[in-house]
């Protein structure tokens, strides 16, 4: 900081206490002086003294400004070991310097018997002192100084005004430009700016202190709740280190305010004693900084700028952080506006040697200084509206000379030639933090330029432009870093001819565009299932990053809502990083604010009455092209969460390039036709594990499809393990081994509901009960089963072991009320319950009651009505949809179960069964001949192969409402049946078919299994095989690189 003392152009005279020196005449002795009494700080008689806690929070307003909020990103651009290190270390050098700094003025004052001498003049005094080479850097000094203080300072008010824009903007209106924002703002800092004394500005920084405090404490509050284990980064690079550490230089160093407090404060001993201001200015907010950054980055991952831009936008506590740091910082920004006009009065002041301006000049002066100032902060934020490289450039470049060379350059100065200490300590001391500054300086500043530069002409050049650049530039290095093993080019570029990806031999690295670019670009809309409603895409691409996707959340209607919104934004990032593969051949990504809207239902569930459309909109920001918009809409978390899943399909991985790709620009408006879209897997007949089952839900979600039917039992086995019946799983369970326990149900539950999908458990009943049910006799409870491992087993089932439930002992019927509460209270399925039904044997029962039945369809009916009246009387109502499969047995529903007629549905396996339309009863589709996709294999029991295979196009091709309208179908289902089907093979069987019945429900559209269908399936399927679903291929690898010949 400048000095604010009077300098005169008299001769020296010790013990002088109006500081009357000759500064181009006067030197530092020769010879160290022996140590005297006299200490400049005993002397020291402040025009504007200050007081010892005005110093504090004078010191900690400058530090907890706006670049705290950034140490997040700090920690992110690290890496979480480097990061809280670095931090630490830098806090501890830039504290240090701080002292040596304050050490080396309060030396060349005591040399010179006077109170105080600032650090322009004290650094032309040392560095004359020192070596001859050094001189011509002295005789330059006071401008040196001046120069890079008032640089410094306009920077850190510019900072502060990108971050005021940026909060009034998301506070106030997203859509208001850079430019109305500042009109708006520029007065309110005029105002602040004419608050000239120290002294005032302490009480408005006392505040200003106050209102951080409760800031902080709302982010730390929406870091510590909103914590769930976000995937971090450990590695970094040498430019992420050099843009860190300029950051922190900016964040953790004072200098300015420093030396105002310094020469203000009357207890000048305090700045520098144990704990004294600097210490206490420094190292505390050092430590909160890191704990601040290290918390933030492992909450919320990489985010663009400052943590505020994550919180979610719908809490009041958010609004809450955003607005106490608005005003915090407005009123830091006279506090650093401080020292930058002091050193602009000096400088003009004692410009002439030989005139001192009048006081009526110097007013004129610095009424006009003033307002200058802030217009030039404000000027500097429009064409720079970056926050983050920018504070990094001004951190390398100002705060490396202020804080890091010139200090050390004094104190080596002063202590030449002949007090460096043994081993010439300080030398080297000096030399090390001299060359740490000259990096930072130099390689720093290229750095962060290169950042400024790149974003400036992203945003100021038309896209034409802007793409054959970044192809020139960026293509060429990622070619060669790609494919440079043996020095040549890719052998085949991709180009969108006639609505087709067509390869051809590549000639020029300028002109390649892979296979993913060119599938995502062409005309057709790669989005599966496509979208119902209005599609608008964007030809343009651009370079994303996974950690730069961030949340904001606008508005959830419920907290359990907001927070599944969260967790369904973070396994959207992880599907991305997926995806990146750690490919990052851009250093210009785009970041991505993805902003969610819910205005509807409380209930994050799946549900009948879910609504399940959403509208997307993706564009860039008003103003700048470095950043994205994703804005989603919905009624539900369902739906948002099919935003996000769309929102991905837009994104794709440039294997030439290495880098993630975007769409710049979309809108989709989209709905599903069908409320019920499942698939049918049965875990009875081959156990599969957990993890197996978690793949096929995502492969699910990918799709779009909501119903997870889990038909967990059957004859050959009963792998659930409840609380309330052990035994049925103890019985019935093919290894001890082969089960599922209530956590591993309540596992699968939880990641298909973030998933947008509802877990339907099936247990079969009364037939498909096998040995789980045998141990009635041993408990006390009579026979619960009968026709159980009879010779003769083709006659009662299909596969043995049959058995089929007693409907006639009420001891079933109370098993079966607790497996009801056990099946609500693990998949919280409230509204829907599948109570089996399939594949009835009456002659089982005719055999057992023939004496005392006169018609054994009376015991379906009979077992049936019991069966929902204890559901009901357990429950307190019939789920809105309960679902049994279809039989020959199902017609007597209508005159004998008619009470519960508007709450029933079937499940229809065979097509044959057309007449069930015309009942009136809900129906949902599964026939065999179509979406079955163990069809084709046979049947082990077979002496024929059975029916035919199911292939995709079948399962596309297939529309069985259109004979009978839509008006009682509730949807469809693909089943997929374990007979033939085991452990390591369930994803790769089922999909991509499942996908192809996705889309028929979701889209429905007229078209069948066209050429363009086939080819966006592929792309399909190659999006699913890269976030970890072994999807088995449609065809061969040349196939998928020649789809308009194979087509």
């Amino acid at each position: 900081m400048a000095a604010f003392e009077q300098v005169s152009r008299l001769t020296f005279q010790p013990h002088q206490t109006d500081n009357t020196i000759d500064i181009r005449r006067t030197r530092l002795p020769s010879l160290r002086p022996e140590d005297t009494d006299y200490n400049p700080k005993d002397h020291r008689s402040p025009t504007h003294n200050i007081k010892l806690w005005m110093a504090y929070f004078n010191l900690l307003r400058s530090m907890c400004t706006a670049g705290m909020l950034g140490m997040p990103l700090v920690i992110s651009q690290a890496g979480i070991i480097v990061g809280p290190i670095l931090t630490v270390l830098t806090g501890l050098l830039i504290n240090y310097v701080h002292h040596l700094l304050l050490e080396c003025l309060n030396e060349i004052a005591r040399q010179l018997q006077i109170p105080y001498i600032s650090y322009r003049y004290g650094f032309r005094l040392a560095v004359l002192h020192g070596p001859p080479a050094f001189h011509f850097i002295g005789k330059h000094g006071p401008t040196i100084i001046a120069v890079f203080m008032i640089a410094s300072q306009l920077g850190i008010c510019s900072v502060f005004v990108i971050f005021t824009c940026d909060c009034l903007r998301d506070i106030m209106d997203w859509q208001s430009s850079q430019p109305s924002l500042m009109c708006l703002v520029f007065p309110y800092f005029v105002l602040e700016f004419f608050m000239k004394d120290l002294s005032i500005i302490s009480y408005v920084a006392m505040f200003g202190n106050f209102l951080n405090l409760m800031g902080i404490i709302f982010v730390f509050e929406h870091i510590v709740t909103n914590y769930d284990g976000e995937e971090v980064q450990t590695d970094t690079d040498t430019g992420s280190v050099l843009f860190c550490f300029g950051t922190l230089l900016f964040n953790l160093s004072a200098i300015g305010v420093t030396l105002s407090i310094d020469k203000s404060l009357k207890q000048a001993k305090r700045m520098t004693s144990r704990f004294g201001v600097l210490n206490v200015g420094i190292l505390g907010p050092t430590i909160i900084s890191v704990i601040f950054g290290t918390m933030g980055y492992m909450t919320f991952g990489t985010m663009e700028e400052n943590i505020l831009r994550s919180l979610p936008y719908d809490e009041t506590t958010s609004m809450a952080a955003i607005g106490l740091y608005l005003v915090a910082v407005g009123f830091a920004y006279p506090l650093q506006c401080y020292p930058a006009i002091a050193t602009i009065i000096e400088v003009i002041k004692y410009h002439d040697q030989l005139t001192t301006p009048t006081d009526m000049t110097l007013r004129m002066i610095e009424t006009v200084a003033r307002p200058l100032f802030v217009v030039m902060s404000f000027i500097i934020c429009y064409i720079v509206p970056f926050q983050a490289p920018f504070v990094a450039f001004v951190g390398n470049l100002c705060t490396s000379v202020l804080a890091l060379i010139c200090p050390a350059l004094m104190d080596m100065c002063i202590r030449y030639p002949y007090y460096y200490g043994r081993n010439n300590f300080h030398l080297y001391k000096d030399l090390f933090i001299i060359i740490l500054g000259l990096t930072s300086m130099i390689f720093g500043v290229i750095f962060s330029v290169y950042l400024i530069l790149m974003w400036l002409m992203i945003q100021v050049l038309p896209d034409n432009i802007i793409h054959i650049l970044w192809l020139l530039a960026f293509k060429i290095y990622m070619c060669q870093a790609t494919y440079n093993t043996r020095n040549t080019l890719p052998l085949w570029n991709w180009e969108c001819i006639n609505d087709k990806c067509l390869p051809l031999k590549a000639t020029h690295v300028s002109k390649l565009q892979s296979l993913e670019t060119c599938n995502m670009l062409c005309s057709s809309i790669q989005i599966w299932p496509q979208p119902t409603g209005s599609v608008s895409l964007s030809t343009t691409a651009v370079p994303a990053r996974s950690d730069m996707f961030q949340l904001q959340m606008i508005q959830a209607p419920t907290k359990i809502v907001h927070e599944h919104l969260q967790e369904a934004f973070a396994h959207f990032r992880e599907d991305l990083q997926r995806i990146e593969h750690g490919s990052r051949g851009f250093e210009e990504w785009r970041s991505v604010s993805v902003r969610l809207l819910v205005n509807g239902s409380e209930d994050p569930r799946m549900t009948m009455d879910t609504d399940e459309s959403y509208s997307l909109s993706l564009r860039p920001v008003e103003g700048t092209a470095v950043a994205l918009i994703a804005d989603i809409a919905a009624y539900s978390f369902c739906g948002a969460r099919h935003g996000l899943e769309t929102l991905l399909q837009l994104v794709w991985l440039d294997t030439y390039l290495g880098s993630l790709l975007i769409l710049e620009a979309a809108r989709i408006d989209d709905a599903p036709k069908f409320p019920y879209r499942g698939l049918l897997v049965d875990t009875a007949h081959n156990f599969f594990p957990i993890s197996e089952l978690m793949l096929n839900i995502d492969a699910m979600a990918a799709s779009k499809l909501n119903t997870f039917h889990w038909h967990i039992t059957d004859s050959q086995a009963f792998p659930l393990q409840t609380n309330s019946i052990p035994e049925l799983s103890n019985y019935g369970a093919h290894t001890p081994g082969d089960v599922y326990s209530p956590d591993d149900v309540r596992q699968v539950v939880r990641r298909a509901r973030l998933r947008g999908i509802r877990v339907l458990l099936e247990i079969d009943a009364p037939a498909h009960v096998g040995h789980a049910w045998s141990w009635g006799p041993v408990a006390d409870l009579g026979e619960l089963v009968f026709c159980l491992d009879l010779d003769h087993w083709s006659d009662y089932c299909t596969e043995p072991p049959c058995g089929q439930l007693n409907p006639v002992n009420e001891r079933v019927y109370d098993l079966f009320e607790r497996l009801f509460i056990d099946v609500l209270q693990l998949t919280g399925v409230e509204d829907m319950i599948h109570l089996g039904g399939s594949d009835i044997s009456l002659r089982c029962w005719n055999d057992q009651f023939r004496h005392t039945l006169n018609d054994s369809m009376d015991l379906w009916v009979h077992f049936t009505r019991s069966i929902l009246r204890r559901l009901e009387r357990r429950t307190g109502r019939i789920p809105k949809l309960t679902i049994f499969w279809m039989s020959s047995l199902s017609e007597r529903f209508k005159s004998d179960i008619r009470n519960y007629i508007d709450n029933i549905a079937f499940q229809v396996r065979h097509a044959a069964w057309a007449q069930t339309y015309v009942t009136g009863i809900r129906t949902i589709m599964s026939h065999e001949d179509a979406w079955d996709l163990n069809a084709g294999q046979g049947a082990w029991y077979e002496e024929n192969n059975g029916a035919p295979y199911n292939s995709w196009q079948r399962v596309y091709e297939h529309r069985p409402w259109l004979k009978h309208g839509t008006g009682v179908i509730e949807g469809g289902e693909a089943t997929v049946w374990s007979t033939e089907v085991g452990e390591g093979s369930l994803v790769s069987h089922t999909w991509p078919r499942a996908a192809a019945l996705a889309e028929r429900l979701w889209t429905d559209r007229p078209e069948g299994a066209t050429r363009p269908v086939h080819a966006r399936l592929d792309v399909h399927r190659t999006r699913l095989v890269q976030r970890g679903i072994p999807a088995s291929p449609l065809w061969s690898m040349w196939c998928t690189q020649n789809t308009h010949t194979c087509n």
